[in-house]
């Protein structure tokens, strides 16, 4: 089964792409993701915070530390002749992530018109590319309050959901939460008109100097299809340590461990009851997802 489901993720498998490069950055804004799966269940409640850094050409979103400063890797000298280099390989961990945690991160050009997806499976680095998302908003004169700024109101229809915005344009930008972009002035603020969806405005701070939208990749991301990265991502949730094991050519076991919604780690017998657990909740997750048909 396992063997099954790489060999079909790895049919859809192009040339390695590399993601958008790290830029300036010129601000951050930190917001409280809600999404109601299931308003009757209160276990299938999604609420965590990410963060959209914001650069002149483009922008990056996803679950990012706020006060991290990203800054770029200096190259280190080349070792001089005749010396030894040893490096220290750790041994390789199968880490899952509860439903509730985003495990992807997008990136933007907002120039081009484009956006790439990018996420893990294992010690794999995979990179989806998708189509730019054109909303047509609605600018209504409605203006309010977000933080210390003058916000003014836009209605738009994106994913299957009709959303109101409050965007300022004291941020020239035209970026916001998640996909929800193409406005004259940076969305602090959204959610959808059946209460499901929520993107709340938390904090907000300029770039510190030197610091870029993202981290820049220890490694190419391998560019597949949705399809594709769906299936591999089915098959390590099936069995996470025979992925890795199966990724890295590793002999022996793998260390397992499962990630909680507080960030805590599990192992053993924990961690094997957790997955058992986010198993069970699958159904009721996918059945009202973020992008509706």
């Amino acid at each position: 089964m396992l063997k099954s489901l790489l060999l079909a993720a790895s049919a859809f498998i192009t040339v390695s792409a590399r993601a958008q490069q790290p830029e300036p950055m010129l601000f951050k804004v930190e917001y409280q993701f809600i999404h109601l799966l299931n308003k009757a269940k209160n276990d299938t409640l999604h609420n965590e915070k990410l963060v959209l850094r914001v650069s002149p050409e483009g922008s990056a979103y996803g679950r990012l530390d706020f006060e991290a400063v990203i800054q770029k890797k200096e190259l280190l000298p080349p070792p001089p002749p005749g010396s030894v280099t040893i490096t220290a390989v750790g041994r390789p961990m199968a880490i899952v992530n509860d439903w509730g945690i985003t495990d992807d991160a997008l990136f933007f050009n907002h120039s081009k018109k484009e956006i790439q997806k990018t996420a893990s499976v294992g010690v794999m680095l995979y990179s989806i590319k998708e189509s730019y998302p054109t909303i047509n908003w609605q600018i209504t004169s409605n203006t309010k309050q977000v933080g210390e700024y003058t916000c003014q109101e836009a209605t738009g229809t994106f994913a299957g959901r009709k959303y109101t915005a409050w965007f300022t344009t004291e941020l020239p930008s035209q970026a916001g939460p998640w996909k929800l972009n193409g406005l004259p002035g940076t969305i602090l603020e959204a959610t959808d008109d059946k209460g499901e969806v929520f993107f709340i405005f938390n904090r907000i701070a300029q770039a510190r100097e030197g610091e870029m939208t993202q981290n820049e990749l220890y490694k190419e991301p391998v560019s597949v299809t949705q399809s594709a990265f769906n299936k591999a991502k089915d098959g390590f949730d099936q069995n996470p340590s025979g992925v890795v094991q199966a990724q890295t050519g590793v002999t022996g076991n793998i260390l397992f461990r499962f990630r909680d919604r507080n960030d805590k780690f599990h192992s053993d017998e924990a961690a094997h009851r957790l997955l058992e657990e986010k198993r069970k909740k699958t159904k009721a997750v996918l059945s009202n997802p973020l992008e509706l048909k």
